[in-house]
């Protein structure tokens, strides 16, 4: 295949590998001298049908899309001895996969960026009704540029209502970022990409797939049945809005997920600019609506039970068995209501401290059967399962096994990555673990930072044992300062040790742009050696409405920091003074800007607190 030309024009130079059905070679576009992809169908398939009509279906699925963050198609066609191919944008970069096992868990951050991208390419397809099936981390490539890219839609199908997960021609998708209703070969939607998105972000933000076992099956059955450990519980970095958009996107049942990638997109925008406060309330909202449907159903089931046995009762009367009862009289009775009131209804133990449950076992007439088992990831002496589902009914004195988790492990391994490697010496030996072995590799990361670690964070740990780091040898790269505030810019540029050359004012129309970075050069993500720095920094145009605030502030404490928030039109709010101020009584002159309305409400915070909320009104 070697040097082969197909069309006249694109010459085959090197393989970039294989699959089941196809061969991926890189090629030189001979008309344009850029090189390309070429997914060539394999010749033992050249007259089966089934594999031809798939290969057709790539490409119907991919013509429907271009898109920055997809790899786009470029062409199709058939060669006279019945040589199948498409040809794709070629990326030269890495896979996401490669880069998080490179890397460990991503900063949040990060990885927030990159599944923007990925939602973003998402979108694209199922606005052009294409579902991918297949989305994980080695379908999700980032070139040298950094630049996200969504590829391989070679299991994609243009969705209709018999869209399933069942297909004889192949085995659909990885495991690891299944859906349930792929896990058992239900119909997918839409809903089941937001899924494997959940669980891509899942794995950048951990270092680690939300489930695992030792057989394909097994995994499946875990994302049917097993809820996902909290990002969180593992990387301590992730937020509670973070969290709270993973697991909406891993919800079992398809209706409890995203109603879209754009609403899944929004959602994610807004746990980066609100880390603690809007998602992770509405988290905690749904889950005490999840425990109410749940109390709801199990009251449901009691009285479905007791309608049963009633309508029982009126069935063995109305079968002619009047008779029997007469003759057996109060005997039967007194058995049938004996058995009534001779059950009790189990309890839900799952979650809560051992000792509570085997109390509240024997308070409902049940025999407690305790038994300890090691599991990491389940906070210890909790419960973590019971052997009879909560709800059934069972004779007084059962006997129920309650499993609580007890772990033998002293500590779990903190999360160093993205530190200094003197931060991670440190946390590491105050945790009572060792340094092992420091590794240095070449990487864009700032010098001496880690950008990888081994075991994983979250893993359990005895007192004592290593923690082996890979840490970054150079290729220093610009940090980025847009949307940072002036002073928050040359923080950062005293921690890279950049000095700050010249800041250059910018007139800006939007009043949240006033006083933060807008431009910065060397731009972002740039390699750089020791230089100065040149920042633009917005001021407020003419046509912004501006006042000044006269704050009194009292018993301000010694070195405390100030800020002044304003309620925008759309009710978000946004800093527009911060500043470190000496102790004491301080009269306190600060600009406030607005894009159109009149009126506006502003708060002022010291250290984090708010302590003064009024309205102000704008000339």
């Amino acid at each position: 295949m070697i040097d082969r030309v197909l069309a006249g024009r694109y010459k085959i130079v090197s393989s970039l590998g294989e699959g089941g059905m196809a061969r991926v070679w890189r090629a030189q576009d001979l008309n344009t001298g850029k090189y390309v992809a070429v997914k060539v169908l394999r010749e033992e398939y050249h007259d089966d049908e089934v594999f031809v009509h798939r290969f057709e279906r790539e490409a119907q699925a991919a013509s429907r899309m271009t898109h920055p963050n997809i790899v786009n198609l470029l062409d199709v066609g058939v060669e006279p001895d019945g040589t199948r191919y498409l040809v794709i944008e070629f990326v030269s970069g890495k896979t996401l996969k490669q880069f998080i096992q490179e890397s460990g868990a991503l900063r949040p951050d990060i990885a927030a960026q990159i599944i923007i991208r990925v939602l973003a390419a998402v979108q694209h397809a199922h606005q052009n009704g294409v579902i991918h099936r297949d989305i994980k981390p080695q379908n999700i490539l980032i070139d040298k540029e950094g630049t996200v890219k969504v590829s391989d839609f070679g299991i994609a199908r243009v969705a209709n209502a018999q869209t399933t997960s069942q297909d004889t021609e192949t085995v659909m998708g990885s495991v690891y970022y299944f859906s349930p209703e792929q896990a058992k070969g239900a119909t997918v939607d839409e809903k089941s990409d937001l899924y494997s998105v959940g669980a891509v972000f899942y794995e950048m933000l951990t270092g680690q797939v939300p489930f695992t076992g030792e057989t394909p099956v097994a995994i499946a059955m875990k994302h049917l049945q097993q809820p996902p450990v909290p990002p969180s519980r593992i990387n301590p970095a992730v937020s509670p809005a973070l969290d709270y958009v993973v697991l909406h996107a891993l919800e079992k049942k398809p209706r409890n997920r995203y109603a879209s990638a754009a609403d899944m997109l929004r959602d994610v925008r807004l746990a980066l600019e609100h880390p603690d406060t809007i998602l992770a309330a509405r988290a905690q909202e749904e889950r005490r609506e999840r425990e109410a449907r749940a109390a709801r159903k199990r009251q449901e089931r009691t009285r479905k039970r007791v309608r049963w046995m009633r309508r029982a009762l009126v069935g063995l009367f109305s079968l002619g068995l009047l008779v029997v009862i007469a003759l057996l009289g109060y005997t039967v009775t007194s058995r049938v209501l004996d058995a009534r009131q001779n059950t009790v209804e189990v309890p839900n133990f799952i979650g809560k401290d051992w000792q509570v449950a085997a109390q509240e076992a024997e308070q409902a007439g049940l025999q407690p059967y305790l038994r300890f088992d090691e599991m990491p990831l389940v906070p210890e002496n909790l419960v973590a399962d019971q052997d009879i589902a909560p709800g059934t009914f069972v004779r007084p004195g059962t006997t129920i096994t309650i499993i609580i988790c007890q772990s033998q492990y002293d500590l779990v391994i903190p999360a160093v990555t993205n530190l200094s490697l003197a931060a991670a010496q440190t946390t590491i030996t105050e945790m009572g673990l060792t340094v092992g072995e420091v590794r240095e590799v070449p990487d864009k990361a700032s010098e001496n930072m880690v950008i990888g670690q081994v075991p994983q964070a979250g893993t359990p740990a005895y007192l004592g044992d290593r923690v082996d780091l890979t840490i970054s040898a150079g290729i220093r790269v610009m940090p980025n300062l847009v949307g940072m505030t002036r002073a928050e810019a040359e923080q950062t540029l005293i921690a890279y040790g950049l000095p700050l050359q010249e800041a250059r004012d910018e007139t800006v129309d939007d009043p949240e742009l006033v006083g933060r970075v807008t431009g910065q050069t060397p731009t972002a993500y740039a390699e750089i050696a020791p230089s100065s720095v040149v920042l633009t920094i917005g001021v407020a145009s003419s046509s912004l409405y501006q006042t000044t605030l006269l704050l009194e502030l009292s018993d301000v404490p010694e070195d405390a920091f100030v800020s002044v928030s304003v309620i925008n039109e759309s009710g978000s709010e946004f800093e527009q003074y911060w500043s470190t101020l000496n102790g004491g009584d301080i009269t306190l002159e600060v600009p406030v800007y607005s894009a159109s309305a009149r009126t506006a409400e502003y708060i002022v915070y010291i250290n984090g607190e708010e302590t003064q909320r009024g309205e102000v009104t704008f000339q």
